[in-house]
């Protein structure tokens, strides 16, 4: 293998690992180039358990690899002379599998795991490395008997017969580790190897129980499927692995379902390009461990009542046995379909809520055990497709999710892809497993297409379009939903889907072009059918984009009329009162989605969100304390509390809160929130440490970069690296603004930088170029003002902060920021101060 070196990276001051080729492979243009290939795709990675790719660069001939620098020790060292608990090796398995599962999620499949390859960042944290260059060396540098043998003893079976690894692979390796772990020994084991080969071929492995009595059942099962010779009986994804070892930790910990019970706040704090300020908004994820219904007092003004019995459903993903990536599209379309035909349960069945699928994505949820942990789920349907030459058969199981236990399931065969044979099917189904006895009287489905091959597009439009993600994803649901529409030109929900397509493609490129699809599509959608309930909702979409906010109202609130069920359409139509300034009735929606559905979390955090975004944050604060309170292991609701101390200049129980976050799991926007927090309590060389921690993990974030010089800055002797960490923050921001010219958050933040470096003239001129393109954004005013008070325009300085204080600026940070020490001395800005607040 290639030869990996620690070092300091003198600019940063932080240790690195250097990995270089190979020598004797250096001169061969295919290794070259496979190397180069292979680490541009490592560097798309992004996630917690996996080590990070800072650089791919060259020196004298030499490519070489930079990369974060891990000094835990590997696995190998933790597992060398005894034997793991189980909480503590299902917990190293289980971030293992994450990992692996991410890359895999991206196409890339690592070939070599092992516990060498996987390294501690803390004492808690571990980290998979070596992706995918490990097969690229082996294939010529492997020459000693042991380095074989090392790399044999994870090997799967397949890839020894010659045949080609698949994510499977993985698998299996990571299983072997499991049963190393467990049993203290190897599952295969041979002198040479070529004994090792034949082991791993064709013998069975010891039993687990014998080697170790009080393994809990479920683990032993997990590790055997993990092992299986055959990859068809294997795990066939991290995913489902992850799933069932969830199930086996949780049997194995035997704790009450009280004290393991979960559930996800949609509450987010973003840093959204500004320098030091930290938003909350109503956007992304915070999940928290649920402790049963002692703590809904704490919130009974807001729901009027809880009822305690209510069991919440969620619905996974239809998974296709084919693993083909159309046939995996055509399942989460089908899926949609039937969350669709589902939410209208509220309305005949009270104690049963169907957590809508928007939800289950944004937090991520994509195992039984994760409905509910992150969801509190009690119910979740689960299912698989497989299309055949008598038609699709698609599988449904009913799963209690705090048990694991099959309730029923139900076989559905689709001869034709009928639109409206297949709803009738799929309803009728999920009602006989929730026992609901016959479907409600039939009325107007979601979709009604003149051909099965429309439908068949349509569905593989809507599964692409469910799983969006930039470019990769609204390109092939376009394509899907324009052929659906060539097949059947009056294809109602077909058209209002391929309306939200463009619109995504509009927010990815900013070209007009697409947001005039959109409105086009939008509108031919709502003359073919005025009663589909989603041809509003796409309507509303679009009117929102373009400002017009009175008619997204207007689409909502009949969208809402047609589908009461719908809790997206509730929270758009919130969304939209706030874009409108109308917070009075936007809260009153919020309300009204409460009392629509008592118990439903995610609608007590939209208005715990709500308020701090309007500055209340004393109302705010029951919320997030309530995420705490139910979640003490998790992250992100620490992090959020941390974040509305900080916005309420509670700077003290702001580092405190964010430092056990950070403690539970480092991430970029938690280092830069505490050394935020740092920052303003003037604690300059933690800030500049916390924010040099942010930068490792995000090296490609402007903001990130920008913060570090800040905090850089203030610390002695270090204005070198300042100037440096300025010059990469304008470097990066640079690139994205070409990307996307109408970013005048981020072209506020390129001018700051462009004053810290001494560039007045152009930082006036991007200043300018920002406020031209958000004149009422706080972020930017603020931004102008640091920009006016460095450049020596003081009177524009107390301009743009009069506006920024006026549109609801914390005057807590504005009093806590030390470049403008200078400015507070100014009669002008002690008017602002005595202001109204």
């Amino acid at each position: 293998m290639g030869s990996v070196y620690k070092a300091r990276d003198q600019r940063l001051g932080r240790l690195v690992a250097l990995k270089f080729l190979s020598p004797d492979l250096v001169d061969s243009p295919e290794a070259r180039t496979r190397f180069e290939v292979e680490a541009r795709a490592i560097s798309a990675l992004s996630h917690p358990n996996i080590a990070v790719l800072y650089d791919l660069l060259e020196e004298a001939g030499q490519p070489f690899l930079v990369l974060e620098y891990l000094a835990g020790g590997t696995l190998r060292n933790q597992m060398r002379g005894r034997r793991l608990p189980y909480e503590q090796l299902m917990d190293y398995a289980r971030q293992l599998a994450s990992g692996l599962g991410h890359a895999h999620e991206r196409n890339i499949l690592h070939r070599d795991v092992k516990p060498e390859n996987a390294i501690f960042h803390t004492s808690n944290q571990l980290k998979v490395t070596d992706f995918g260059i490990a097969k690229l060396a082996g294939a010529r540098a492997i020459t000693s008997q042991g380095d074989m043998m090392g790399t044999l003893l994870y090997m799967a079976p397949e890839r020894m017969s010659g045949q080609p690894a698949d994510q499977r692979a993985d698998i299996y390796s990571l299983a072997v580790i499991l049963f190393e772990t467990i049993a203290g020994r190897l599952p295969f084991q041979g002198e040479t190897p070529a004994a090792l080969l034949h082991a791993i071929l064709h013998d069975e492995p010891p039993q687990l129980p014998s080697l170790r009595p009080d393994l809990p059942d479920a683990l032993r099962q997990v590790v055997e499927r993990g092992l299986a010779k055959d990859p068809d009986r294997r795990y066939q994804t991290m995913q489902a692995l992850i799933r069932d070892l969830d199930g086996a930790s949780r049997a194995s910990a035997g704790l009450p379902e009280e004290a393991i019970a979960t559930i996800t706040l949609p509450i987010a704090i973003s840093v959204s390009h500004t320098r030091r300020r930290i938003v909350l908004g109503a956007a992304g994820a915070i999940a928290a461990a649920g402790a049963g219904l002692a703590v809904w007092p704490m919130v009974r003004n807001w729901t009027g009542g809880v009822t305690q019995d209510r069991k919440g459903l969620v619905l996974l993903p239809l998974e296709s046995l084919s693993k083909s990536p159309e046939e995996q599209a055509f399942g989460a379309g089908l899926t949609e379909i039937l969350a669709s035909l589902l939410s209208q349960v509220d309305r005949f069945q009270k104690n049963i809520s169907v957590i809508p699928t928007s939800e289950v994505r944004r937090q991520r949820v994509d195992s039984i055990a994760g409905a509910n942990r992150l969801l509190n789920a009690n119910l979740v349907l689960t299912g698989s497709l497989q299309k055949t030459p008598e038609g699709v058969r698609v599988v449904l199981n009913l799963v209690d999710s705090r048990t694991l236990r099959q309730i029923a399931s139900r076989i559905v065969l689709l001869p034709a892809l009928d639109s409206q044979a297949v709803e009738r099917q799929l309803l009728s189904a999920a009602w006989q497993l929730l026992e609901f006895g016959q479907p409600p009287p039939a009325g107007p489905f979601a979709t009604s297409a003149a051909s099965p091959k429309a439908y068949e597009q349509y569905l593989l439009g809507q599964g692409h379009l469910t799983g969006y993600d930039g470019a990769a994803s609204y390109e092939p649901a376009i394509q899907a939903l324009e052929g659906a529409l060539r097949l059947d030109p009056n294809f109602p929900a077909a058209k209002a889907l391929v309306a939200e397509a463009y619109l995504n493609k509009y927010r990815a490129l900013n070209d007009s072009v697409w947001l005039a699809r959109a409105d086009s599509a939008s509108r031919e959608a709502l003359a073919l059918d005025s009663r589909l309930a989603a041809a509003h909702v796409s309507r509303s979409l679009v009117d929102r984009a373009t400002g017009r906010h009175a008619e997204a109202i207007a689409g909502l609130q009949r969208a809402l009329e047609l589908d009461p069920g719908s809790m997206e359409a509730r929270r758009s139509l919130a969304l939209v009162y706030d874009s409108a300034n109308r917070p009075a009735e936007a809260e009153a929606t919020r309300q009204e989605a409460i009392r629509s559905r008592p118990g439903y979390w995610p609608n007590y955090a939209d208005l715990g969100a709500a308020y701090a975004a309007r500055g209340d944050y004393g109302k705010a604060v029951e919320p997030l304390k309530l995420v705490v309170t139910l979640a003490p292991q998790n992250a992100s609701g620490w992090r959020n509390l941390g974040v509305l101390w900080y916005k309420m200049g509670r700077w003290k129980e702001a580092a405190e809160t964010l430092e056990k976050s950070i403690g539970m799991r480092p991430g970029a926007q938690a280092y830069s929130y505490l050394g935020t927090v740092q920052f303003f309590l003037g604690r300059y060389d933690d800030a500049a440490a916390s924010m040099a921690k942010g930068v490792e993990l995000a090296p490609k974030a402007p903001t990130l970069w920008g913060n570090l010089g800040d905090a850089l800055a203030m610390v002695k002797d270090q204005a070198g690296k300042a100037k440096e960490a300025y010059q990469k923050a304008a470097f990066l921001a640079e690139g994205q603004i070409a990307l996307n010219p109408k970013d005048a958050n981020l072209r506020g933040s390129l001018a700051v930088y462009r004053a810290k470096l001494g560039d007045a003239s152009r930082a006036l001129e991007e200043t300018a170029e920002a406020l031209r393109g958000a004149p009422e954004d706080v972020d930017v005013l603020y931004k102008a003002a640091r920009v006016y008070e460095m450049a020596g325009q003081r009177g524009e300085a107390l301009r743009v902060l009069d506006r920024c204080l006026r549109r609801g600026y914390s005057k807590v940070e504005l009093d806590a920021d030390p470049e403008f020490s200078r400015l507070r001395l100014d009669p002008g800005y002690k008017r602002l101060m005595a202001g109204p607040k």
